[in-house]
């Protein structure tokens, strides 16, 4: 999903094809997150590298970012559902398709304690319901 602030000119917008993003300022999570990719391999699409205006590992930093006009930025749907997002628009992108999975792995030979079973039970809880 992509996040402006109300004044950008993309907030009147119900949707948007990235092909319109191109040209924009985008504001990035640090280097780590997987969205930074889905962002770069959807602009290579375009032949263009993104223009990255600001970095954060921080959601509420980069949404002051963003309420500020510094930049533009993409968030995972479940991420837009979880947080809230007050004075931004949220815009869902059409094309290309911007998806990614997520793993969890475990070694099976090695000790685990209780606290990491439970975590590892409510991890495959999570991600099974949210694949349904």
């Amino acid at each position: 999903m992509l996040l402006v602030a109300q004044s950008h000119p993309l907030a009147k917008d119900k949707k948007v094809n990235f092909k319109q993003l191109i040209t924009e300022r985008f504001i990035f999570f640090s280097e780590d997150f997987r969205i930074n990719d889905l962002v770069r391999s959807a602009c290579g699409i375009y032949n263009t590298e993104p223009q990255i205006v600001g970095r954060s590992n921080h959601l509420d930093l980069i949404i002051a970012m963003v309420k500020a006009g510094v930049g533009i930025t993409l968030l995972p749907n479940s991420m837009c559902n979880k947080y809230p997002i007050d004075d931004l628009v949220v815009i869902p992108i059409t094309s290309p398709t911007l998806s990614y999975q997520l793993a969890l792995a475990t070694n099976q030979n090695s000790y685990q304690s209780r606290s990491c079973q439970a975590w590892n039970k409510l991890a495959i809880e999570k991600l099974m319901k949210e694949n349904i």
